[in-house]
């Protein structure tokens, strides 16, 4: 608004009349000779629409007076655009509001959709029957549309989003070819995992073969860290999915860290917990791993117990 405001006060400077008013003396504004609105593409102006223009025939053109005057007709809701211009007339300057009326969708059409639903869709595309339409917001569906599909792992998918008038609304379009899916074709737990990898394949949810679909990877971390704490490994550290997409397939890495596993003792016996039980506990207590340890004086592996290697070779070899 800010710049058609300036924009028609440069451009009324050099329009100032030279017939009937005469020309603008000390720099004073030039004096408006007549107020026009014009519906753009044509059509009736509703009568009730001049009461809302500040700019008076008459008197010097002021900027105060068209910023009041855009601002009085966009907040009636009625318009997607207003653009005020001065022009030099037989009688001396004429200014003239140019109104876009808002359009509005009527109808939406969705085809070739078979694995988003409508619903889905509309909502990612932000589109919505009786919204406001401009020829802008079809890219921006398009846009949307494709960010989804690739999130549901159809990165091959292609979207074609038209508009087609319908009286003083538009139907909208969309032709959606989803083409082949992407699918996962390798799965790895990068770093320590602890666990076997057929049991963190199975809490991840996501598997070889299945479609990349991005929504599920961070609920398959939670359910990996879930799956860590019951088996006892509350120290363990599960980072954010990485996928890679190749020729053939998207290759998933899960960063793991399972960290030492603990069991609970009982402050009453100082037996394991039992499944269920409601006793307070006393203590997190590491569980005993086995190691190997090589020992030089003797040339060959010994068997240890300790939480960590270090703790029992020292600088010497370990093995688990």
């Amino acid at each position: 608004m800010e710049r058609r405001v300036a924009l028609l006060l440069a451009l009324l400077v050099a329009a100032a009349p030279a017939r009937a008013q005469g020309p603008a003396v000390g720099g004073q504004a030039p004096v408006v000779a007549s107020v026009k609105l014009e519906m753009r593409g044509g059509g009736q102006v509703p009568p009730d629409l001049q009461g809302l223009v500040a700019v008076a025939q008459g008197q010097p053109l002021s900027g105060r007076a068209v910023r009041r005057s855009i601002e009085r007709l966009f907040s009636t809701g009625r318009f997607s655009d207003v653009v005020a211009r001065g022009e030099e007339g037989p009688d001396g300057l004429v200014v003239t509001f140019e109104l876009a009326p808002v359009v509005r969708i009527s109808r939406i059409d969705v085809t070739g959709a078979r694995s988003l639903g409508k619903d889905e869709l509309l909502t990612a595309a932000r589109l919505q029957v009786g919204n406001e339409y401009w020829p802008e917001k079809l890219d921006e569906a398009r846009t949307a549309l494709l960010a989804a599909y690739a999130r549901r792992g159809w990165n091959q998918a292609q979207i074609n989003a038209t508009a087609q008038p319908s009286g003083d609304k538009v139907v909208v379009k969309l032709e959606i070819h989803e083409g082949e899916p992407t699918r996962v074709r390798a799965l790895r737990f990068e770093g320590q995992p602890g666990l076997s990898t057929g049991r963190l394949s199975s809490a991840f949810g996501l598997r070889v073969g299945d479609i990349l679909d991005r929504t599920r990877l961070d609920p398959g971390a939670e359910s990996l860290r879930t799956l860590y704490r019951d088996t006892g490994h509350a120290r363990a550290r599960v980072g954010a999915p990485r996928v890679s997409l190749e020729a053939t397939g998207a290759v998933v890495t899960v960063p793991v860290e399972a960290g030492p596993a603990f069991t609970l003792r009982s402050r009453e016996t100082g037996g394991t917990r039992p499944p269920g039980s409601t006793r307070r506990w006393r203590s997190i207590r590491p569980r005993p791993w086995t190691a190997r340890c090589w020992s030089a004086r003797r040339g060959d592996w010994r068997p240890s117990t300790a939480t960590v290697a270090s703790a029992t070779c020292g600088s010497s070899r370990a093995r688990w």
